[in-house]
């Protein structure tokens, strides 16, 4: 606009005409922006080892994306496809069972009979193009994905027991397949925009293991004064490896050093075992035991996957 241009212009008050020397400005671009939605699947998780046996496994993030979108979209379901190793396009997908799509909070989308309990596999490492083997997972309730936002859902399933070590599954979606959303303002309805992507292959392994070992911070040999409380012995480093673990027992064995004066049982009152600076079990060397269990405490320590969980080892001493 050119304020300098208008006529007219006079005080309310004075009646006198008024002068504008304001120069020529522009005011902001509104732009017209229809609904729009694109969904594809997040590079997590990767792929990895699982167990025969697993509950709520997570085996693809499904992101839905409105950044773009003019009005925030509705929509009722979403496409996928699945491929298991060593099953042949068209055949039936195994050991997956109870498969639900949560939200970010944990809510599942399509509980009852939503639930998806079978597969037909692509069993196809390469294709980018849709096939005729789409699962649609129906949601309970109509889901809205506000604009300027990408929302994340977290697809889980329960791995049967019935899984042979070299199993493997991977969830997948393709341009070609089609999801319809609904502008929450408008009512216009459109087909989303699908990219074609996978989510990591999960390989069933054999069961999980625990290896444990000194962690460096534990401490070297020292001298400790009878009547001490709470001397660290000793830093162990546990980490589960195919899944996590709950630990509920810590055996303990005592044996004599090379030094001169080295530690008997009696010299042991008590032994305490920490995770951080929590208390979580204890132990005691009953006469002249060497050996000694501890119960933690409550349901145990849960380990999880492929993670160092460090403990330390405290004791009394007489």
């Amino acid at each position: 606009t050119t304020p300098s241009a208008w006529t007219s212009v006079t005080g309310q008050t004075t009646g006198n005409t008024v002068t504008i020397s304001t120069a020529n400005f522009s005011m902001n671009t509104m732009t017209v922006r229809a609904a729009a939605l694109t969904m594809g699947l997040s590079t997590t998780p990767s792929a990895q080892t699982i167990v025969a046996g697993g509950q709520s496994v997570t085996f693809a993030n499904i992101q839905l994306d409105a950044s773009q979108s003019g009005e925030d979209v509705r929509i009722n379901s979403v496409p996928l496809h699945v491929d298991q190793a060593f099953v042949v396009a068209g055949g039936t997908v195994t050991n997956l069972t109870t498969c639900q799509i949560n939200n970010s909070a944990g809510t599942i989308l399509n509980g009852g009979s939503n639930t998806v309990n079978s597969f037909t596999s692509l069993n196809d490492a390469t294709s980018t193009t849709a096939t005729t083997y789409t699962k649609t997972f129906t949601f309970d309730n109509s889901l809205t994905i506000p604009k300027g936002t990408v929302v994340n859902l977290v697809l889980k399933c329960n791995v049967g027991s019935g899984a042979t070590a070299n199993d493997s599954y991977r969830f997948k979606t393709f341009s070609g397949d089609t999801l319809t959303y609904t502008g929450v303002t408008s009512g216009n309805s459109a087909s989303a925009t699908i990219v074609s992507a996978q989510a990591g292959r999960q390989t069933v392994a054999a069961a999980g293991t625990v290896a444990v070992s000194i962690d460096s911070s534990s401490p070297s040999y020292a001298i400790g004064a009878g009547g001490t409380t709470g001397v660290v012995m000793a830093v162990a480093k546990f980490r589960p490896s195919n899944e996590a673990v709950n630990l509920t027992k810590i055996g303990l064995t005592l044996t004599n050093g090379t030094y001169t004066g080295a530690s008997a049982a009696q010299d042991l009152v008590n032994a305490y075992i920490y995770n951080g600076s929590t208390l979580i079990g204890t132990a005691t060397f009953t006469g002249n035991a060497t050996t000694a269990t501890s119960t933690l405490i409550g349901s145990g320590v849960n380990l999880p996957k492929d993670v160092d969980t460090k403990l330390t080892l405290k004791v009394d001493l007489a």
